[in-house]
């Protein structure tokens, strides 16, 4: 027979074991997939002028509207892996000088998603007709 000394004990153990399960959920971080459809906010500053982009991507589309001048961009959109995709050019209301314009038609933006939170994404973008690639962040839009 237990004494209460013993019964506390072991409600005391069986109450901080259920602590302790409790406090260790999960923070698993958000994956890749939540980012694949949705509204999203993009802003960045060169040369001390800021400039943002609203981005409403679906499962095939993405469209990117400056949202100082309202011009409007609409690229193909696929994924390539769970956390890398890539964007083609199909149409755009901003208009850039023929050289230009005919290497954005042919050009292809490689994107790979580095990590992610539930508000927003960090990345790394390149294209196969630069040598540059650029790092930043992508909030999700409320």
């Amino acid at each position: 027979m237990k004494t209460n000394a013993q019964n506390l004990f072991f409600r005391a153990v069986f109450l901080a074991i259920i602590l302790l399960v409790l406090s260790c959920k999960s923070n698993k971080k958000p994956s890749c997939s939540q980012f694949k459809t949705g509204n999203f906010l993009y802003t960045f500053t060169v040369a001390g002028k800021t400039y943002s982009f609203s981005i409403n991507r679906n499962d095939s589309i993405q469209t990117e509207i400056n949202m100082e001048t309202g011009d409007t961009s609409r690229l193909a959109i696929k994924w390539t892996d769970p956390c890398t995709y890539e964007l083609n050019f199909l149409e755009s209301d901003f208009l850039l000088p023929d050289s230009l314009q005919k290497i954005r038609e042919k050009m292809t933006i490689r994107t790979k998603i580095t990590e992610t939170a539930s508000q927003y994404y960090l990345f790394k973008t390149d294209s196969d007709k630069s040598n540059l690639a650029l790092n930043d962040t992508i909030w999700v839009k409320e």
